[in-house]
């Protein structure tokens, strides 16, 4: 037998398909997945299939009979993969910033030799290039596009775990955009907490894109995700310069800040400051449990539920994205269990709405998906890990195969959004 995989190398984001032929027709194989990450941790997944009339089998177009997996799917051997020690893996993410992975794959069939391919999926593109950023007090790493310039500018950064996010500003590139990847806190350099966090300093970072001699010379563009994505949101209501954004599981509230202590999600301190003074936001210290209380692995989202009754305060600590011009692209996972996404961007929408501005938001709710979307080549498995604010394991929702159909579905928006400028 035989079995092939390809594209041998590419991108997260590129499809892999796998195939086996010069085998029996009718013969019942088994197919292997195996992935040791960048922590050392071994994952993998298998599936049982026939072969056709002609000995061959195409994963795009067959069901497995049985395995970590369901139904007709070209990447199921990649996103069902399991970890072999379930509790190491939820320390960590199986990619660790931006160096590629290596999957192997593995056929075995009645009395035939087994074979075995392998391919590599990556963050950076061919001619991709990385520019550390340390002036004017702001940290990062600037990711420029291969080929000539101009480039449309992004801002990209994470949410509520604080350090950088290299890879989605390098897959950003590896798709045209001249991107800077912004740490904002947990960094050297930078505060330790999720606590007054300067708005001025995504203002000189929005600048600094602007005024880049290979950008576009057109608006800037934010990419947010979790608080990132409330910041995302946040950012587009403040700086005229925003002309779009994109908000992963985002809150159109305001919510108080994560100092990084023994009940960190329960607090009545700023996220966020502009020009000396607090950004209106809604505290979370009388709800009735806490997550110190709450059974492991965590759900928050009834926690910020609960905290949605106090009507007014909701109200006071609401992004006024009216006064933005930007477009807005909110995508969230409907089973999120961290915070009620899909909620809070219905509450975006409605607001736009409300002021006549509708046409330029766009909400895309994905119904098994939770608070992480991941691409389908990568395993997608763990659903829950530990938070480097307060070291509890906490739950995020979707389900595995959720998570992967909606982090590729979303990504391919995300670009298409970025793409577009306004009318």
């Amino acid at each position: 037998m035989r079995i092939t995989a390809g594209p041998a190398t590419g991108l997260v984001d590129d499809p892999i398909r796998i195939q086996v032929s010069e085998g029996r027709p009718g013969e019942k194989v088994l197919l292997r997945g195996r992935l040791v990450d960048h922590g050392g941790q071994t994952w993998e997944s298998w599936a049982e299939f026939l072969l056709d009339q002609n000995g061959a089998l195409d994963l795009a177009e067959a069901e497995p009979i049985s395995g970590t997996y369901a139904g007709v799917d070209a990447a199921g051997l990649c996103w069902s993969m399991r970890p072999l020690d379930s509790a190491a893996a939820r320390d960590h993410s199986p990619t660790s910033g931006t160096r590629p992975i290596t999957l192997r794959f593995r056929v075995e069939g009645g009395k035939e030799t087994a074979a075995a391919v392998e391919v590599e999926r990556g963050w950076i593109g061919p001619g991709v290039s990385r520019e550390p950023l340390e002036r004017d007090d702001l940290k990062g790493f600037l990711w420029v596009p291969a080929g000539p310039p101009p480039f449309r500018p992004v801002l990209s950064f994470g949410g509520s775990d604080g350090g950088v996010h290299e890879e989605s500003a390098a897959l950003l590139a590896s798709r045209g955009f001249l991107t800077l990847a912004l740490p904002y806190f947990r960094f050297p350099g930078l505060p330790p907490d999720l606590v007054r966090i300067p708005l001025e300093y995504f203002g000189r970072a929005i600048q600094l894109l602007a005024h880049d001699p290979r950008a576009d010379g057109g608006g800037i563009a934010v990419v947010g995700r979790s608080r990132g994505g409330e910041l995302s949101l946040l950012l587009a209501a403040t700086f005229r310069e925003v002309d779009a954004a994109v908000a992963y599981v985002p809150s159109g509230i305001v919510h108080s800040g994560i100092p990084a202590s023994d009940e960190s999600w329960q607090s009545d301190v700023p996220s966020w400051t502009w020009q000396g003074e607090p950004v209106p936001y809604l505290a979370h210290v009388a709800a009735d449990a806490s997550a110190a209380s709450l059974p492991s692995p965590a759900r928050l989202t009834p926690l910020y539920c609960a905290d949605l009754s106090k009507w007014a305060e909701v109200q006071a600590a609401a992004i006024p994205v009216e006064k933005s011009s930007a477009r807005l692209l909110l995508i969230s996972g409907v089973d999120d269990a961290m915070w009620p996404s899909s909620l809070f961007s219905e509450l975006v929408l409605g607001r736009l709405q409300a002021h006549g501005e509708g046409h330029r938001v766009r909400h895309i709710a994905y119904p098994a998906a939770g608070h992480r979307f991941n691409f389908p080549t990568l395993p997608g498995t763990v659903t829950a890990s530990v938070h480097p604010a307060d070291g509890r394991l906490y739950e995020y929702g979707g389900t595995p195969e959720g998570n992967s159909r909606a982090g590729l579905a979303a990504h391919i928006e995300a670009v298409t959004w970025l793409r577009r400028r306004a009318e």
